[in-house]
């Protein structure tokens, strides 16, 4: 998380406004799309590289259905709701 704020909020001003003085401000701000396109396809390209989980149980819960409720205020719930 620190090294998003680093890397993307604290240059990001300087960025859009050195950009803008030597254009538009349609220009300056046009940078920061290039730079959104260009980390999503840094993250879809880095998550084919990523490992599964090695968690069975982590594996398990994600897969099982959430249970539906009759009650929709229901402020107790049993184990059996979470499928424990």
């Amino acid at each position: 998380l620190f090294l998003i704020h680093l890397f993307g909020d604290v240059p990001s001003p300087r960025i859009i406004g050195f950009v803008s003085d030597r254009s538009n401000l349609r220009w300056g701000l046009g940078v920061s799309v290039l730079a959104l396109v260009a980390s999503s396809g840094f993250q879809l390209w880095g998550s084919h590289y990523a490992p599964e989980t090695s968690d069975p149980q982590a594996t398990a819960a994600a897969k099982r259905p959430t249970p539906v409720l009759a009650d929709p205020i229901q402020h107790e719930r049993s184990p059996e709701d979470f499928g424990s």
